[in-house]
């Protein structure tokens, strides 16, 4: 700080006199201190130097009173929101001790359709359905990544992993204002590993917005195909459907489909979830043989028929987007 010119740091209520004098400025306060400015003369201007020396000294002040939490939190955005720094990922030692990683924490990223967010109060619909700790991550206006703690919720296989992330997208499809996609990742008991999860998750953001309507919950070790398909150039998607699946199918006998393959092709559980009876399943398959030439009942035929139906929805995605 230049000559004449002097910080001062001072917890509430124990000021002196001389600190209150017209040549002290007040500059900052929070709730235990208060920062003053003092001046050896009464100064009509200060010069941009000294403006930039008092704006740096406040900022050291500021960094030097946030809690370990606020610091961990704006770290890990400015890590897992720009590439660079994620590429770059050196993980400091305040940030590995800060929280018990080891005791294992996971990460759910939500994702909604449209931009902006209410995130207190979507933080505390979750938290109400989460017990233990969050640590949430605003990502974009349409993301929110939060890290949860597994101490309390013990989650381990996978099928617990869906579980969960299928009872929090219930909850929120009744306590939210608007539909909520989730994605979930196993729990992992390094900062570490935990940072790579989430990265995951975020770079899974780039297919889920071109399959938005179809999935409700994503995770590594579900929706292979369209991760696949997500990574295909644009100019070789055409080449890659055959001319007469561009063709457009009734809406009603894709959708039958997508049951029918989400049954594991199973006639019985396909009819009954669509309320409709086998003999118009029956008919509905037989129409996809006839325009497709492909018979969904056999396992062979049922593959291809979701890849080339990922396929052409992509490329016609592209197209509309040019």
């Amino acid at each position: 700080m230049k000559k004449g010119m002097e910080l001062i740091r001072v917890k509430k209520g124990m000021e002196k006199e001389q600190q209150r004098d017209t040549n002290t400025i007040l500059l900052l306060e929070t709730e235990e201190e208060r920062i003053y400015l003092k001046v050896a003369d009464q100064k009509q201007t200060l010069t941009i130097e000294e403006l930039q020396q008092i704006a740096s000294s406040i900022r050291d002040f500021l960094v030097n009173t946030k809690s370990i939490e606020e610091k961990l939190k704006d770290w890990l955005t400015e890590i897992l929101t720009n590439e660079k720094a994620i590429e770059r990922m050196q993980i400091p030692n305040w940030v590995k001790e800060a929280k018990g990683w080891h005791n294992g924490w996971f990460p759910v990223l939500f994702l909604k359709k449209e931009q902006g967010w209410e995130e207190k109060s979507f933080i505390d619909i979750i938290q109400s359905y989460i017990p233990g700790t969050l640590l949430p991550i605003p990502i974009s206006q349409r993301s929110l990544l939060v890290l949860v703690s597994n101490e309390k919720l013990r989650l381990d296989q996978k099928d617990e992993v869906d579980e969960f992330a299928f009872g929090l997208y219930e909850m929120l499809q009744n306590e939210w204002h608007e539909e909520v996609k989730i994605g979930i990742h196993k729990p992992a008991t390094s900062i570490e590993k935990l940072l790579n999860h989430s990265v995951q998750l975020i770079q899974d953001m780039s297919w889920i917005t071109w399959f938005y309507v179809d999935v409700k919950i994503f995770s590594p070790w579900n929706h292979f195909f369209e991760r696949m398909i997500a990574k295909i150039p644009s100019e070789e998607l055409k080449s890659l459907i055959p001319k007469q699946w561009m063709l457009t199918l009734d809406p009603e006998i894709e959708e039958t489909i997508r049951v029918f393959l989400e049954e594991n092709l199973n006639m019985s559980e396909t009819a009954r979830r669509l309320y409709i009876h086998r003999n118009t399943l029956q008919y509905r398959i037989d129409k996809v043989k006839q325009l497709t030439g492909l018979d969904v009942k056999r396992f062979h035929d049922a593959m291809t028929f979701k890849w080339l139906s990922l396929l052409k929805k992509r490329f016609e995605q592209i197209e509309q987007n040019r």
